[in-house]
């Protein structure tokens, strides 16, 4: 879309930055930037203000939740997004971490621990744990080949395969 296109739909047609974002397919700012470096004078970015939620409906997303723990059910009962229905729980203080269907992380298996529980006592974070890990700085530290690929730190002083205990 050339300049004179953008500045005939925004002066002539009074099109929004964001109509004719669309209809360019640019990002509405692209348009502001664009007009206002051709000197075209631009009006005032138009404020959007949040709905407010009444308490009724508060309470009813609330209940809902409580009653299908799905954001996606949810929001499509009340006919808005789940990032909506995620915003007002939140606002609320309603734990939504244990969201229905969600697959629990399994527990480190015996003799190994995850990084993110070993790091702080070993003076450093599990990301940075985890790619010592990677670099094989760790003896014995291994990486899950399945869900969820984590890399687990060994928690006795015995570094041996078991391979290596075996025998």
């Amino acid at each position: 879309m050339t300049i004179a296109e953008i500045t005939r739909l925004y002066v002539d047609e009074q099109l929004s930055t964001v109509e004719i974002g669309r209809r360019g397919h640019l990002h509405p700012e692209t348009v502001r930037r664009r007009l206002h470096a051709a000197g075209v004078q631009l009006r005032p970015v138009a404020k959007v203000a949040g709905r407010k939620v009444s308490a009724a409906e508060m309470d009813r997303t609330v209940e809902l939740y409580e009653q299908h723990r799905n954001l996606r059910v949810v929001g499509e009962i009340l006919g808005v997004d789940p990032s909506t229905v995620r915003e007002r729980l939140v606002r609320d203080d309603v734990d939504t971490s244990r969201e229905l269907g969600a697959t629990p992380t399994p527990p480190a298996p015996p003799g190994y621990a995850l990084c993110a529980d070993v790091a702080p006592g070993m003076g450093t974070n599990a990301l940075a744990l985890a790619a010592r890990c990677g670099r094989g700085s760790v003896p014995g530290a291994r990486r899950e080949t399945t869900w969820p690929y984590r890399w687990l730190v060994p928690t006795t002083t015995d570094t041996r395969t078991p391979q290596e205990t075996a025998a």
